[in-house]
Parts: structure tokens; sequence; C-alpha cells
């Protein structure tokens, strides 16, 4: 496996003391700094940046020759078993003979390889990267079926983004060959050996296709960045980003990453860099104050893909094709959509009833519950016109396939209302989670209410509606009580406690107030929805 050694993060709480090998080459050419976007800025906003950008050069390398050595972990692989893999050398086209010797003299100059004599070799290939230049990988696909995955877990996309949220300017660092600044640990180089037709060699430094390298890098940058996330500040592998909402806040949080990233000896790209931006590209998403859009790029790429002909094609584009991972929201009000459905049969209550059925909004989580002796598609049309009675026509309406919901007569129904009507796959019940949530909820209540003989569950039901309306539901962060008509109702607690009423001068501004409180409220509501 490929995991690396860890000590306790409290070990590593300076960081400045941290033994870290630097590549003894100072970056002195500052032309990239001509190219670095600011015109969006004041002047005086402009030479800030800049200045601070001069003051931490050393944090820049332009290419590899530039790169330090991170010793604060060291990669370690770990397999199943002591079995050496063993693979002889691709051959490599004759054209480019010359770029792989320059490659391992450029990996060798910089202390990333070093010549070896290990039993494990895996063949070395070139890679063309996206600028068209070449980097020497290894094909270490062999010795990664025999490596025990390392779990440390990768940050959350969606949560990264939402981090970010409210930001007005933004700022991107890319590592350079950010693998390659991460020590190997000495008695596990040798695993990583790669033959070429000039030599066997071995990474000193973490190299690209190393099962869990991922992993043990994320970890890396963890205890570099330590602290930072309630900054707005946060890493994906080699990819960091920082946000803020004002000038002067960016640049202290900037210097706060330089003096991490110096005192760890990484380096950054400097034309991977962006800096003080309204609009930054990152991880395929295209970030700005207050809205995240797909990144245009990936969508061009999707916009002009010829058609599948071959099964391999046909299977990437269906990966490709796949229903977005964020949900979309689409309830703007309440009442909107609603869902509903029956429970039962139940013990027979003294009212004559055997089932119950429920009828809910999914935005403001807001419930009705009617008992009913049977459920029957007239029954079910009864209870949807004293819901619509009381709450209006909703948009959509989502159930299972039930016979009861989907008859003539419901259908009908739904048509001369004008509800678009939605059902769950067969046999599938969680397609319909908001009432299968309450119908539980309602069950289990019931049961802490009723007597021996369950018959008086009826009597009890308004009761344990009014629990669940009045409680708080952490998706909208609020009661559905408080959502649907502004304000707490008066329960049994307040008249003990005797909490002060809040009293109004007039009608009007009451309704002012409330529209105003609302308002406020819907808007949170759909930011958690």
């Amino acid at each position: 496996m490929v995991i690396a050694n860890v000590s306790p993060i409290h070990e590593f709480a300076s960081i400045e003391n941290v033994n870290c090998v630097s590549s003894g080459n100072s970056n002195d050419n500052k032309n990239w700094l001509k190219e670095i976007k600011l015109n969006h800025l004041t002047s005086s906003q402009q030479q800030q940046v800049l200045e601070l950008l001069n003051k931490y050069n050393n944090v820049f390398a332009q290419n590899i020759s530039d790169l330090g050595e991170c010793g604060i972990i060291k990669h370690t692989i770990q397999l199943t078993d002591d079995i050496p893999t063993r693979q002889k050398p691709y051959r490599v086209p004759y054209n480019l003979k010359n770029e792989m010797k320059n490659q391992i003299n450029i990996l060798l100059d910089a202390g990333i390889i070093q010549p070896s004599t290990s039993p494990y070799c895996a063949p070395g290939l070139l890679v063309k990267k996206c600028d068209g230049s070449f980097r020497l990988v290894a094909d270490l696909r062999k010795l990664n079926s025999k490596t025990i995955p390392d779990n440390f877990p990768l940050p959350k996309i969606d949560e990264m983004i939402d981090q970010l949220s409210g930001a007005k300017f933004f700022s991107t660092m890319d590592l350079t060959s950010g693998f390659h600044q991460m020590s190997m640990h000495p008695d596990h180089m040798h695993y990583t050996g790669i033959a070429t037709e000039f030599g066997l060699f071995e990474y000193k430094r973490l190299p690209f296709g190393l099962k869990n390298a991922s992993a043990s890098f994320q970890r890396l940058m963890s205890i570099v960045l330590a602290g930072l996330s309630d900054l707005q500040i946060a890493c994906y592998i080699d990819d960091v980003i920082i946000a803020s909402h004002n000038f002067q806040d960016h640049l202290q949080r900037l210097e706060l990453v330089f003096q991490r990233l110096t005192a760890a000896n990484l380096k950054v790209k400097p034309s991977k860099c962006s800096f003080l931006q309204f609009e930054i590209s990152f991880l395929g998403h295209t970030v700005r104050e207050e809205q995240v859009l797909p990144d245009p790029k990936n969508l061009d790429s999707i916009k002009n893909t010829m058609p599948p002909r071959t099964k391999k094609q046909r299977r990437g584009f269906a990966k490709t094709s796949k229903a977005p991972v964020q949900r979309i929201p689409t309830t703007d009000f309440p009442f909107q959509k609603c869902a509903f459905d029956a429970v039962g049969p139940l013990v027979t209550s003294t009212f004559g009833n055997k089932f119950i059925i429920v009828i809910s909004d999914y935005f403001t989580r807001y419930a009705e519950a009617y008992p009913v002796p049977n459920i029957q598609s007239s029954t079910v049309a009864r209870v949807l016109l004293d819901f619509i009675s009381r709450h209006g026509i909703m948009e959509t309406l989502y159930s299972d396939r039930g016979s009861n919901f989907l008859s003539e007569a419901m259908m009908e129904v739904y048509q001369r209302l004008g509800i678009s009507k939605r059902h769950t796959l067969s046999f599938n019940p969680q397609g319909n989670g908001l009432v299968e949530r309450l119908n539980k909820t309602l069950i289990d209540t019931l049961s802490h209410l009723v007597s021996e003989t369950q018959e008086d569950w009826c009597q009890h039901l308004p009761l344990a509606l009014m629990a669940f309306r009045n409680a708080y539901h952490r998706t909208v962060e609020e009661t559905p009580a408080f959502l649907l008509y502004g304000r707490d109702p008066v329960m049994p607690y307040d008249l003990i406690f005797s909490d002060p009423v809040r009293t109004y001068s007039d009608t009007p501004s009451y309704a002012q107030q409330l529209v105003n409180r609302l308002q406020s409220t819907y808007t949170l509501v759909k930011n958690n929805l």
C-alpha cells in the first residue's frame, strides 16, 4: 500500500520548525509578475498585490529545477505480498527517444529520481501535458493492484464550493508538479522502480500514477494549511483556493498561505495562479459572487462530442451524460410542490378509521394528516379537496404508484385542477422520501400516546401533528409552522412560562412586518433546499 506515515497533528503545531529540504535554486526571474492580470483593481490595489507577490517570490517555481522538497511526512508503500512486480521497458518511438533522455536528465538533476538496483520495475512512458510538453511517468498498475488502499478522505467538491459563498475576491494556486515536492520514505523508494532503455531508476519523490498518491498529498496539505478553513481557504490535493469579502482580508489570507507554503518548502506555478479575481475556474466550476456555474470549457467539450460508435465510447458518453450530482432547487414558495401517501391499515379506531392519508409541503415541511376508514379513490379525492380548500392548488403532486392515487377518477381530478402528477418507480418507496419519513415520525409519536388497545390513535393524531409542525427541521432551519404563518403558535408550555406576546398597533403594521419576516425566511429556505 501507499500510505504516508503521519505523526499526530499536534506534533506539527509549529510548522516553521519542521525540517524541510530546499532545492537550493532561487527563482530570480520575476518576469512572470508582469503577466499577472490585475487590471480590474485600482492602481493602489495593484501595487499592494505586486508588493506581496514580490515579497514571497521564492514560493513560486516555474519549472521542476526550482522545486523544493517537503519532509513533513514521507510517503510509504505497503503491499499485500513481497513478490516483486517486474515489467520490461516499453518501446519508445524513435522521434521521442531524445525527449525521454532529456526528461530523465531533468528528473535526475532535480533530485526527483535516482539510479536504482531495485527488483521492482515498471515501464516508463512519456505523457503529453496540456501545454504540449511531456512528462515522464511510470506505468505502476501492477504495483497498484497489490497496494493496500489509503482511506484518507478527499474534500467534497460541493462542500468546498459552498464554503466560498458570499465572497467577492478569489485567488487560486496550483503547486508546480505537486507530487514531486513530497518526499518518499527511504525504505520504500525501491518499490517505485522505473525501467527505460536508458537504465533503471527509482523515485525519491512521490510519483504520478501511484495508488494513494492523492490521499497522501491531501494529508500533507491538510497539515500545511491546518486551521485555515474558517478563513475561506481550501485545498483539493494540489489546488489551493482563497476567498474573501473584501480586499484587505484577502491580502492577509494570501500572505498567510504564502507563509505556510514557505515554511513547508512547497512551490506554486505562476502560470496556473490567479489572484484577487471576481471570477475564477475551480474544479470544473466557474465561481463568482453569489453564483456557481459549470466551467464553459467542460460544456464545450460535451457539446462538441462526436456520436459514440464503439461500446467503449458509448460507455464513456453514458458516464458523461449522467444526472447532475447537485440538487436543482425547484420549489420557490409554500405548497408549490407537495407529496402524499397512505399509512395503514391500523387498528380500527373508535371512530371507525383504519388509515391515515398524509400530505406534506416540500418548501415548509408543513403536513396535514387525515384519518379515514378506507383509501378508495373517492376518499383520496375528498381528502385532496379538503387540503386544497386550506392551502390552495399545488403545481406538482408526488405519490407512489398505488391504484388509489393513479385511478382514472383521480387522474381526472388532477387534470381539472391543473396539477402535474408525478409518481415514484415501482417498489421504490424511497423515491417519495418526504412523506415516508413523515409516516414514520407520526407512527412513532402515536405509539407513545395511544392506550393499550390502540383504538384511540385517531384522538391523538392532532397532538402528533402539532409536535411535528412545531419541531425544528434541520433542512429548512426552522419549524414548519413558523415558515407557514410567519410566527410561532402559542403552545401549552407558553402558558406555563407566560412568555410575553408582541402586540401591534393595527392590522397593516402587523401585515407589513409579517411580509418582511416571511421574505427573509423564505430566502433562507431556498438556499438550504
